[in-house]
């Protein structure tokens, strides 16, 4: 018998049951494994345990961890929209400055 988290409450319920007894939630695949240390405690599980006990659910989350990091290219609409500032900041920005150099 192995103690199993479930998706929904977050409560350790044995893996016999068909359903959480907190707050009935089915077990599904996505249940996950309680590891232990060893004094007792829940602790997450290792990547060689991950690896080992369920390597498609391993390979999702290295997936996933890896697309985390990236970040999004600017899109067409952003660029326009950048230049459009930069451009207008220059064209309006820069004669206000050089009236105001005329009081200094």
């Amino acid at each position: 018998m192995a103690l199993i988290e479930c998706k929904e409450c977050t409560k350790e319920f044995s893996d016999n049951a068909k359903s959480c007894p907190h707050c009935g939630n089915p077990i599904g695949e996505q249940t996950k494994k309680i590891y232990t240390d060893d004094t007792g405690k829940s602790r997450a599980a290792t990547e060689e345990e991950m690896k080992r006990d369920n390597p498609d659910l391993y390979i999702k989350m290295r997936q996933l961890k890896h697309t985390e990091n990236t970040k999004p290219p600017m899109s067409g609409g952003q660029l326009f929209l950048w230049i459009f500032l930069a451009l207008l900041f220059f064209f309006v920005g820069l004669p206000v400055l050089s009236f105001l150099s005329i009081f200094i």
